[in-house]
């Protein structure tokens, strides 16, 4: 009986934009996208390195795409969790080491082959993630006091969710109109206020690639 043969990989997908902005995961290319759209940012893709873990194999992979050659610029983007300037130089690290240009700074792009920027989220300065970032957004809200007292009487009963910032994010995101949405959908929806100050150093950011 002959051998099946091993199932084909799939093909490497094509890098059909000058620019190109990489997140964690699906939440973050979704407020990515959104943002583009809301401040008419064009010629930007938006990919997921599926997690932190995966972010050096994922730029190994990208210099061999088709298409790497026309890439201008890459912004690379990650959660800061529990020190900004920790992950701000590890994501240095693993440019470096696949052979790309570091940026001196946070929010800082680099010349290069292709130019370079690193946003820590959700400042590059305090702790936190993503979820930060949208709660900065949102917490004068007329949701906030409900949020707060329900956070308050989980506490009371010794239950803690973490991250704290996922929990109260969530909370929000059920005090909207479509409850079930999840973050990126909620932006992408138009229930995140991307006029907000808040998000003005990401903007920034994303229009300097």
């Amino acid at each position: 009986m002959a051998a099946t043969p091993p199932a084909a990989s799939a093909a490497p997908r094509i890098l059909g934009a000058p620019k190109l902005v990489i997140g964690e995961g699906v939440e973050e290319v979704r407020l990515f996208q959104a943002m583009l759209r809301r401040v008419g940012v064009a010629g930007v893709a938006v990919e997921q390195y599926g997690g932190v873990d995966r972010l050096a194999d994922y730029l190994a992979t990208l210099r061999v795409r088709p298409g790497f050659a026309g890439l201008v610029s890459l912004g690379v983007t990650r959660d800061a969790d529990d020190d900004a300037a920790g992950r701000f130089q590890s994501v240095c690290g693993h440019l470096r080491r696949n052979g790309f240009v570091a940026p001196p700074a946070h929010a800082r792009v680099v010349d290069g082959s292709p130019r370079v920027g690193v946003f820590v989220l959700p400042d590059g300065v305090r702790p936190g993630m993503l979820e930060d970032l949208c709660w900065d957004a949102v917490a004068e809200g007329p949701a906030r006091g409900c949020i707060d007292a329900f956070l308050a009487c989980l506490d009371g009963a010794q239950l803690h969710p973490k991250p704290l910032a996922k929990a109260r994010i969530h909370a929000w995101l059920s005090s909207r109109n479509v409850p079930d949405r999840r973050l990126g959908e909620a932006e992408q929806a138009g229930d995140v206020p991307f006029e907000h100050p808040a998000f003005d150093p990401v903007i920034r950011f994303l229009q300097s690639l």
